[in-house]
């Protein structure tokens, strides 16, 4: 069960995609069998079938490209169900927040959809982004004190 949501991993899974593919059909552009199995890549468990799966889709698909269809169609279709319904904002948070121990890709691009709806001082995502800054910041730091040491110092040493 997801922490705080009450909603199985399978469940939550079943959320985003089900408003994918909605969303898709009702803009009248389905996704294709390849998009539709690409998406799902993160649910196998054999490497190989992964990499396989990521070299097919690139064939002819780019990753980024993907990535704004999906959060796009993401994105539309929570303001089509917020201007139906208030309460779907609270369902759309719960989920998010059950997906990320459930599917990393899922999440990251229901995330990128969903960062301008919701505060981000309370999701995940902030204190990833945190971390990420922060463990940057120090990389930096180490990486200017390493050519100091290594190639200014003996410079002036001389």
């Amino acid at each position: 069960m997801g922490i705080e949501s009450g909603t199985s991993p399978i469940e939550g899974r079943e959320f985003w995609i089900s408003r994918i593919e909605k969303q898709a059909q009702l803009e009248e552009q389905p996704l294709s069998d390849i998009e539709r199995r690409y998406i799902n890549c993160s649910t196998l468990s054999d490497r190989q079938k992964v990499k396989a799966l990521q070299a097919e889709f690139r064939k002819d698909h780019n990753d980024e490209e993907f990535i704004d269809r999906i959060t796009g169609l993401i994105d539309r279709a929570y303001r089509n169900e917020c201007a139906r319904d208030s309460r779907v904002r609270a369902r759309y948070k719960r989920e998010l927040d059950a997906l990320n121990t459930t599917d990393f890709y899922l999440w990251v691009y229901a995330t990128l959809a969903m960062s301008h709806h919701f505060e981000p001082a309370n999701t995940f995502s902030s204190r990833l982004l945190s971390a990420f800054m922060i463990s940057a910041g120090v990389a930096l730091i180490l990486g200017v004190l390493f050519v100091i040491w290594h190639f200014i110092a003996p410079l002036l040493r001389h």
